[in-house]
């Protein structure tokens, strides 16, 4: 029964290639949107971290302006300002090679979204603190790393060299419309970096006695005294930007996250109805044209489900050929034109296209099955 259906796909391969071309089409947008929505997940993932810490009303602020911009001086100056939640900035030396180190609020360091060409921050999270992650290529994991931030030196253990080319955390990146995680990250490149990087976590560095500057992050407010009004009022009077609540910040993160399935979506699902269109009717004329050899089958003991099978292996075809191309065309991007934009191919990809392809191949044989039993 195999081979008749592996026959009739190839007495039907120019409509059978036809509908192949269309449903690769259908599952490569579908991987693209999946992807695309898991990379921005995992790129906002830990700006959430920071966002659920909070506790009470909080806002997306940067703090660089303030007098003597430290975490105790902001919250002795701004009495209602309960948390902090920011990344903290300077330039450190080390040998006469100078780094911008990057202060990570507590606990976020091991949730950043980097790539690293060696080296696993798990590794050195049970056996100590003071680990960092260095885009310096000269280094090796394990490797001590001792610099000097003004007067004040610290040292930390090497767990993982940063690779090239990707977007980093914690370097201030453009406002884009409105304001939302992408404000957190910046593409580095070490062509036009002027100095390496090194991410450390904030509290070993505040172990060590340094007070960095706060930057940009977020705020949680006492308002029982004040209102959110004046509580603004006073921080902008005094140095602070004030850019919006974290509400309105979660919300804008969420639907840029979302905005490609809006996009995509009702392209997919027109593509998908002309597919099923195409292999109902091509799979109907089929059947019609070779109703003399279903009859053929029938005498001969076949029945509608032997006839069906044989319909079911050529959809069958179809599908595994354009599963083949998009998933091509998915791991091409991923290493050229859609480098750094979607995330690793995974199981769930894998279950989103099987979902496709079995109401693809169960649609697909409506038409003839119909044909078959009036038969």
């Amino acid at each position: 029964i195999s081979m008749y259906g592996i026959k009739l796909f190839g007495k039907n391969k120019v409509s059978s290639f036809l509908v192949a071309v269309q449903l690769s089409v259908i599952l490569a947008l579908s991987m693209m949107v999946m992807l695309t929505v898991q990379y921005r997940q995992k790129m906002y993932a830990p700006i959430e971290t920071l966002l659920n810490d909070l506790s009470g009303d909080g806002y997306y602020v940067d703090l660089s302006g303030v007098d003597t911009p430290s975490e105790t001086n902001i919250k002795a100056e701004f009495e209602f300002i309960n948390d902090i939640y920011c990344f903290k900035y300077d330039i450190a030396e080390s040998d006469s090679d100078y780094y911008d180190i990057i202060s990570c609020p507590d606990g976020l360091i091991d949730k950043l979204s980097i790539d690293l060409d060696e080296g696993s921050i798990s590794d050195f999270l049970e056996n100590t603190s003071n680990y960092c992650l260095v885009t310096d290529h000269s280094k090796e994991v394990g490797d001590t790393l001792t610099i000097t931030i003004g007067d004040d030196t610290v040292s930390f253990i090497v767990a993982g060299i940063i690779s090239d080319c990707q977007s980093l955390c914690g370097i201030r990146g453009e406002h884009y419309v409105e304001y939302d995680y992408r404000d957190f990250y910046i593409g580095y490149d070490s062509n036009v970096w002027e100095r390496d990087i090194v991410i450390a976590a904030d509290s070993y560095i505040k172990q060590a006695g340094i007070s960095l500057a706060c930057g940009y992050g977020f705020v949680s407010v006492n308002s029982d005294n004040l209102s959110k009004t004046e509580i603004k009022n006073e921080m902008m009077d005094n140095g602070v930007i004030v850019y919006c609540s974290t509400e309105e910040f979660t919300k804008n993160s969420v639907a840029y996250i979302n905005q490609q399935l809006y996009n995509i979506i009702p392209i997919v699902i027109c593509v998908f109805i002309l597919c099923l269109f195409s292999a109902i009717t091509s799979s109907g004329l089929y059947v019609k044209k070779q109703k003399e050899i279903f009859r053929i089958f029938y005498i001969n003991g076949a029945t509608n489900k032997s006839c069906i099978v044989i319909c079911l292996v050529q959809s069958a075809l179809t599908s595994l050929i354009a599963l083949a191309v998009s998933v091509l065309f998915i791991l091409i991007g991923q290493r050229t034109f859609l480098l750094n934009t979607i995330a690793q191919m995974n199981v769930w990809l894998i279950v989103l296209c099987l979902i496709i392809l079995i109401i693809y191949m169960l649609i697909s044989l409506i038409m003839p099955l119909c044909m078959i039993r009036n038969k």
